[in-house]
């Protein structure tokens, strides 16, 4: 239902680093899920997903 991609404004920087929102609702649950990047020397991603509930789950991926 909403989504705040702050990576589509950095599309001239050289180093680009950032954390993108996006939430979702199926009616039943709510889940928010926070997008940290930082592109730069090295590549790291890391998905944080949190549904209305509490359970969280954190997911992280990096490449130098």
């Amino acid at each position: 239902i909403y989504c705040y991609n702050h990576l589509s404004f950095l599309s001239d920087e050289n180093r680009k680093d950032g954390v993108n929102f996006l939430v979702f609702d199926n009616q039943e649950q709510i889940c928010n899920v926070q997008h940290h990047f930082c592109y730069y020397e090295k590549v790291n991603d890391r998905f944080e997903f949190t549904l209305n509930t509490g359970k969280r789950l954190v997911i992280e991926k990096m490449i130098s």
